[in-house]
């Protein structure tokens, strides 16, 4: 048994004073040093950090609480092994109000959520089950805005919220809120071939701080920027060539908010395409060689342009009549599609969705001649075309890895069979 002494140093007046006593790491009850906090308005009082060694017992639960500002961005994550025990996460406004929850059955939940009220919020964990001990960590962070986290180039995968590929045309507030310019912001764009003229707006009170606009290549070469002493920064500039850039705003570091809006415009201003006239069947140009892209066939006579029906001719040979099919395109220039039809002018397959690029992987019925039929809005897009076979195996086979390169090479940063995921390691 340990004991506590309290006494007067110095003098012999009397003091009244408050005594808490906390225990850290595990109790002699099982329980965490974090406890009593088995309830909303119980809950304990953390700052954003990283909380190791916490236990939830059987049927309890642990809250804890944090005061959020309206549009702060809260990451929350506990660290878990499921087979001690299935915790689950959820997250509740200042009003007792459940906003966001996170449910898995396997190790580990993760939520994030944009606070639209500034107040006290919790965060609440309990045992699914509650039919065991299960020891977690508890991760909290607060982002900058919900863009986060885009401090380097190298943070941005596919399904990261900096990636603006496909928010052409749109400002930052109408996808999901302003940023905040604390450190270095990084985006993604894809510049459309044949639409070279970039345009970069960044809109911002120079007063609250200054922010900069940088332009930088796939391989992180800069190619222009733009460092006023005023409000607002634009980038208005015909880029070597088009593919994956990156924009960087970086600046004071003061937490400005600004909103940014990105386009490229036509630099392709031929009245038509090399392949012209092939409006029918009938007139269809001869894509004699498969695995080589539209704009790459020879005599290498450049991108297609949609101002009307293109058609196309291949040949399948006896045992591979396993065709791949892959119409390359921005649908923010203009929607387009295709159809695939064999000599008698039926219909094999096709594919036209509301988004960039489509795809078949159809088993034609029998080798011989075909016909890809490109179509759409009609308003000049440009696009390429890439069509290959394999042998057929089986309706139940995969496409092999040299099929899978060859796509990914073609659509150059978009991942054809896995995407990144978030990775599970702890901030520290």
């Amino acid at each position: 048994d340990w004991r506590i002494r309290v006494y007067h140093a110095i003098g012999n007046s009397d003091v009244n004073y408050d005594l808490n006593i906390w225990i850290e790491g595990i109790s002699p009850t099982g329980d965490d040093w974090m406890e009593e906090n088995d309830g909303f308005w119980s809950a304990g009082w953390v700052n954003p950090n990283y909380y190791p060694d916490l236990i939830v017992i059987e049927n309890d639960e642990d809250w804890f609480q944090l005061y959020l500002n309206d549009g702060d961005v809260i990451d929350v994550r506990i660290f878990f092994d499921d087979n001690m025990g299935n915790l689950e996460l959820e997250l509740y406004d200042p009003f007792y109000t459940f906003r966001d929850g996170s449910y898995s059955i396997s190790d580990d939940e993760f939520i994030t959520y944009s606070a639209d009220v500034s107040g006290d919020w919790r965060i609440r964990v309990y045992h699914d089950d509650g039919n065991s001990n299960a020891k977690y960590d508890l991760d909290i962070w607060i982002k900058d805005d919900y863009y986060e986290y885009n401090n380097d180039q190298f943070e941005l995968h596919e399904n990261h919220p900096s990636v603006l590929v496909e928010n052409e045309c749109t400002w930052l507030s109408d996808i999901n809120g302003l940023a905040v310019q604390g450190d270095n912001d990084w985006y993604v764009i894809d510049v459309t071939p044949g639409f070279r003229h970039l345009l970069i707006d960044v809109r911002f009170n120079h007063t609250l701080g200054n922010i900069d606009v940088s332009i930088y290549d796939k391989h992180g070469s800069y190619i222009i920027g733009n460092f006023s002493m005023s409000n607002d920064e634009q980038v208005d500039y015909i880029l070597p060539s088009p593919g994956i850039f990156y924009v960087l705003l970086h600046g004071d570091d003061a937490r400005n908010e600004y909103d940014l809006w990105w386009d490229d415009l036509r630099t392709d201003f031929r009245p038509d395409d090399a392949y012209e006239s092939n409006n029918n069947i009938s007139s269809a140009y001869d894509l004699y060689s498969q695995n080589t892209l539209l704009s790459q066939t020879p005599p290498n006579m450049g991108l297609g342009l949609l101002y009307d029906n293109d058609w196309y001719e291949i040949h399948i040979e006896d045992g591979f009549e396993r065709l791949h099919v892959w119409l390359i395109y921005d649908s923010a220039e203009g929607l387009m599609g295709f159809k695939v039809y064999d000599e008698n002018n039926h219909e094999i397959a096709g594919n036209f969705t509301l988004t960039d690029n489509d795809y078949i992987d159809h088993v034609v019925p029998s080798n011989g001649t075909y016909y890809i039929w490109v179509f759409g809005e009609n308003s000049g897009n440009v696009y390429n075309l890439i069509w290959f076979t394999e042998e057929y195996k089986g309706y139940n086979s995969i496409p092999g890895y040299n099929v899978l390169f060859l796509i990914g090479s073609f659509v150059g940063t978009i991942i054809i069979v896995t995407k990144m995921k978030r990775s599970k390691s702890k901030h520290k």
